[in-house]
Order: C-alpha cells, then sequence, then structure tokens
C-alpha cells in the first residue's frame, strides 16, 4: 500500500475510532443518569462520556473532590472569583441578579487561545439540591445548555462534581468538532475548580 493511501485510511480510522468512542446511556433525566453512573465516574481523575437525553449528545465531564458539597457550592457560586479559577475564562459580567436567577455574560477562550466566544447565560442555582443550570440568552451558539450537579459521596467528606453542557454551533460549525472541544475544555475546568477548592480548604485551616 503506498504511503499515500495507508496515511487516508490511518486519519479515516482515527476519525471513525473518535465518532464510535462515546458511550451513550439511555435517555433519562440527567440526574438520574448521573447516579446510574457513579460506580464508573467515582474517581479523582476528571473523566468525560457522552450521555443522550432526547435528541441531544450532552458531554459530561465528572470528578471526585475531597470536600463537602456545600464548599464546593460556594467556589461554584463566586462569579467575583471565577476569573481567577478557570483558565479558560476572559471575562464574566453579572448582567441581572434576582437571587437565585442570573443573567450572566461571558468571554471565554477555545482552541488553545486561537478563538473567543462570547455569549451570555440564564442561571438557575437550586441550593437546596446543589445543582445550577443554564441556557443561552444571547451570543456566540444557537444553543448552549448544561447544569452543575454537586453529589455528597463518603458520608459526605467528598463530593461527586457533574458537568455537563450542549452546545450547539449551527450549521457552520461541524458538531463533532465542538464536542471534542468541549472534551478537552471540560476536565481542565474541572480540575481548575478542584485546585481551588483545595486551596481555599487550606486557606482556612491556617
Amino acid at each position: 500500500m503506498k504511503n499515500g493511501r495507508r496515511a487516508d485510511l490511518l486519519s479515516a480510522l482515527i476519525v471513525m475510532s473518535f465518532v464510535f468512542s462515546a458511550v451513550n446511556s439511555p435517555a433519562l433525566a440527567m440526574k438520574q443518569s448521573t447516579v446510574a453512573h457513579m460506580g464508573s465516574v467515582y474517581t479523582h481523575n476528571p473523566s468525560v462520556r457522552q450521555e443522550q437525553v432526547g435528541e441531544r449528545k450532552y458531554q459530561v465531564a465528572s470528578v471526585v473532590i475531597d470536600s463537602n458539597a456545600d464548599n464546593v457550592w460556594t467556589a461554584l457560586t463566586s462569579y467575583n472569583r471565577a476569573q481567577e479559577i478557570y483558565s479558560n475564562l476572559k471575562a464574566l459580567k453579572i448582567l441581572k441578579d434576582e437571587g437565585s436567577k442570573k443573567r450572566v455574560s461571558f468571554s471565554v477562550a477555545a482552541m488553545g487561545g486561537l478563538w473567543k466566544y462570547d455569549y451570555v447565560l440564564n442561571i438557575t442555582e437550586s441550593k437546596a439540591d446543589k445543582r445550577i443550570e443554564w441556557h443561552r440568552h444571547s451570543g456566540a451558539f444557537k444553543v448552549n445548555d448544561g447544569y452543575w450537579q454537586l453529589t455528597p459521596v463518603n458520608g459526605g467528606e467528598q463530593t461527586l462534581v457533574t458537568y455537563a453542557k450542549f452546545i450547539d454551533g449551527g450549521l457552520l460549525t461541524p458538531q463533532a468538532m465542538i464536542n471534542s472541544e468541549l472534551r478537552k475544555i471540560m476536565p481542565e475546568v474541572l480540575s481548575n475548580l478542584r485546585t481551588a477548592v483545595v486551596k481555599e480548604q487550606i486557606a482556612l485551616s491556617k
């Protein structure tokens, strides 16, 4: 086989491997699906999987943080510290604050910093359920939905953090490219969050 054809075949196999490597679960509610997968995501290393919910395929990342859910919640809802916590976040501004409901503008870097996306999200916080959900209001992308879910584990001493996103970039942006980028960024976001929570605990213990 000639080198050119061999390279083309290898590229095709890599693409096919990417397309079929996602792990799909039944189309259940996202929170129920997280519990069903808890055994496979109970890890200190951020892991990403794909979940089918209705007609959408969400990218779902999970990690266990060595802290209680209240501490993780505090870090997630400290919007004034968000730029310090997340390396891909370049700017954040709260446009409307109605307590548990907020409208927030974001400017985030992607593709290794080559691109920047600006968008506004409507965010709903449920402290009792330790859940934060958001939906696109305006800006980049056709759809930008997702959630954070905190689940106490190990008697509440640790927290299973689940981070889910679905982005539809529209006709000009292939969904496979968006999903691939999310699978690169989301573990980094979780690692940033974990680092912030651990640092805060160390500071408070001194």
